[in-house]
């Protein structure tokens, strides 16, 4: 799937792209347990479960992400798929302290504005 992402990507003319995997919050976690399927969720939740809290935005959150060889392991493996598009990748700092110091947004900094918005909603409910 990452393939095709950063092939229309680049069809579309994007030169870079900053990448990211999934950090566990409580509200992440309550919404997944919600929407999948318990054998799903557990699958999904089994690669944090020995996870380390981290501290990111900052020191503005402590969130779990993947083991940081994991992480690695995935933004290598992003890194080569997007080299083959010509499309250059930046780790989000904000959120991978532990691995670089890049800004998420690829200017800079995030406006105020952006830091101050709530959390976004991963599922929408279905009726």
């Amino acid at each position: 799937m990452l393939d095709t992402l950063f092939q229309q990507a680049s069809h579309a003319g994007a030169a870079h792209a900053t990448i990211n995997a999934m950090h566990l919050r409580p509200a992440i976690t309550a919404s997944l347990r919600k929407h999948l399927e318990p054998e799903d969720f557990e699958r999904v939740f089994s690669h944090y479960k020995s996870a380390q809290s981290l501290d990111v935005c900052g020191g503005k959150s402590r969130q779990k992400p993947l083991s940081l060889a994991t992480r690695q392991r995935l933004f290598d493996r992003t890194r080569c798929i997007a080299a083959r598009y010509d499309i250059a990748t930046h780790i989000c700092g904000c959120m991978n302290p532990d691995l670089t110091n890049e800004k998420c947004a690829l200017d800079g900094e995030w406006p105020e504005e952006k830091a101050q918005e709530s959390q976004m909603v991963l599922f929408h409910e279905r009726h």
